[in-house]
């Protein structure tokens, strides 16, 4: 066995701590404004580097309409260190 019981044991509750965490919030951002937001990044980043093979904005818009919420936070290439999700999402949530 790779990890010990005991390991695995203290893996769970930290998560359990991080989760209960008061400022742990997975539900904070709706599966429409991660996509408002990540299409408003997109027009950004095409407005500034336009290239003619890019999708459109609506193009876009339903290529991430599948992506589970979790994917969509993911696209976002948000972290802890450089750009939090809160930062991104006032960054690019209703800002056209």
């Amino acid at each position: 066995m790779k990890y010990t019981r005991e390991q695995l044991i203290d893996a769970l509750v930290a998560e359990w701590e991080y989760l209960c965490h008061d400022d742990y919030d997975p539900m904070k951002y709706t599966r429409e404004q991660l996509i408002d937001a990540l299409v408003a990044e997109w027009e950004y980043l095409c407005h500034d580097d336009y290239d003619p093979d890019d999708p459109s904005p609506e193009e876009y818009r339903k290529e991430i309409q599948e992506l589970t919420i979790e994917q969509l936070i993911e696209e976002t290439d948000t972290d802890d260190d450089c750009l939090t999700l809160d930062e991104y999402m006032d960054r690019y949530l209703y800002k056209k």
